[in-house]
């Protein structure tokens, strides 16, 4: 997660940078996911995740990662292999630390950082890792003390704190915190997906944090029970609507 309040994330144009930078398959391979999952950009309701509608991810493309830098005014004037723009060098800490999902987590969250710090290395962009006990960093993380932090996100409250009014990363969109209001209260499905899809065109342009890899969990059921289907329906509490018993003998 970047702190827009810093001036190194402010513009959208980095942000972005830094996700085409960023080898998202190659770094669920290294904290041990399974092969397939998908990678998503944005936030989505429970039914587009059922039907597999989840925002589509930036892709992995360093030289458009470069190239948007450039852009947005990030250049290595000096020749000191950093990039820089009105003297200030592109340089950050990133903190990491055992989150809620025990020592997996803290493994999972000191394999994210390491794989970020290398991969925007090449770019010209220096970053210092900092571990932390999982409270110290989420105490530092909610009073905005931070420039980017490896943090897990993984309900809904959660993502209010993050994107709505007053958040944490100081991300200032209005019409962000105007939708996720509306999700909240909205009754029909079809109007929760509506406004869902409204989210992911604005985070495409916006790109206020970069998803690393997704939630997993694992279920054990019976081999009569059907209807699940991974990589998207595959929780048996999530879909009971979905499941059948298959018949004994066929």
């Amino acid at each position: 997660q970047w702190n827009h309040r810093s001036p190194l994330f402010g513009d959208a144009r980095v942000r972005r940078a830094l996700a085409h930078a960023v080898d998202r398959r190659g770094l669920m391979r290294a904290v041990d996911l399974p092969e397939g999952l998908p990678i998503f950009d944005g936030l989505y309701s429970e039914d587009q995740l059922r039907r597999g509608e989840t925002p589509p991810a930036i892709d992995y493309d360093r030289t458009e990662a470069a190239r948007l830098l450039d852009e947005a005014g990030w250049r290595d004037r000096d020749g000191d292999g950093v990039r820089d723009r009105d003297g200030l060098p592109f340089r950050f800490t990133a903190l990491f630390g055992g989150g809620g999902g025990g020592s997996w987590s803290a493994q999972g969250e000191e394999a994210v950082a390491l794989l970020l710090r290398e991969a925007v290395r090449p770019l010209g962009i220096e970053v210092e890792l900092q571990p932390l006990a999982g409270s110290v960093k989420r105490e530092r993380m909610m009073a905005g003390d931070f420039e980017v932090v490896v943090e897990d996100i993984v309900s809904l409250p959660t993502r209010v704190w993050a994107f709505g009014e007053d958040n944490y990363l100081g991300y200032d969109n209005p019409r962000v915190a105007a939708l996720l209001d509306r999700i909240g209260s909205a009754f029909s499905p079809d109007s929760v997906d509506a406004h869902y899809r409204e989210l992911a065109e604005i985070f495409a342009a916006d790109h206020p944090v970069l998803f690393l890899y997704p939630a997993i969990s694992t279920s054990i059921v019976h081999r009569r029970i059907r209807g699940l289907s991974p990589p998207h329906r595959t929780d048996p509490v999530w879909y009971l609507e979905d499941l059948w018993i298959e018949e004994e003998g066929r």
